[in-house]
């Protein structure tokens, strides 16, 4: 009973695959490919919310991934978010947004949509870090940046303290004694009267 079932939905599977394949000129694919390129995301969203673009926290712990919410802005069906490059030094990220731009036609809608992604992102060192973000505006190319404060780690191991680095030297000696010891000193006992 249970192979009954299964070859006439095999049947029909392969019966609608072979009509969806047909269905479709063969350069559709080719032309899908053509009409979108990728260019460096717009991250200006305008004078009220252009820091907008770039989200992190405040504080983080140095070795913990957190995460950052980087945004894009363009027209409704025009913009597909694409990877990022992210860089990275021991107290810094730059982070490239990029999308995938519709340029064949029908052409764009003139709307504006914001398109975030979030990105995980880790420093190892205590101190001050800096995110950056990098992107294109209206006429030009722009750079947001926040910065963040990288708290030690609860299980990183305490700096360890200094040693004693001062000069250590000896006494002088003088006639077989310490020469600032003072031995000419009468000595009293504590019950003596004053």
């Amino acid at each position: 009973m249970p192979l009954r079932s299964i070859l006439p939905l095999g049947s029909l599977g392969l019966a609608l695959l072979g009509a969806l394949d047909c269905s479709q000129p063969s350069d559709q694919g080719q032309r899908l490919h053509e009409a979108w390129t990728r260019v460096v995301g717009r991250i200006d969203a305008g004078p009220a919310g252009s820091q907008a673009a770039l989200q992190t926290p405040d504080t983080v712990r140095a070795g913990v991934a957190f995460s950052v919410t980087v945004s894009t802005y363009g027209g409704t069906g025009c913009i597909r978010p694409d990877q990022s490059e992210v860089g990275r030094a021991p107290s810094s990220a730059s982070i490239t947004v990029y999308d995938s731009l519709w340029v064949g036609s029908p052409p764009c809608l003139p709307d504006w949509h914001q398109y975030p992604r979030t990105l995980e992102l880790r420093f190892d060192l205590a101190g001050s870090a800096f995110v950056r973000l990098h992107g294109r505006g209206a006429d030009s190319t722009l750079t947001f940046q926040r910065a963040i404060t990288v708290s030690p780690s609860v299980h990183s191991p305490l700096p360890s303290p200094l040693s004693n680095t001062r000069l250590k030297l000896t006494a002088p000696v003088v006639y077989c004694r310490i020469a600032f010891v003072k031995l000419s000193v009468w000595r009293r006992s504590l019950g003596a009267i004053r």
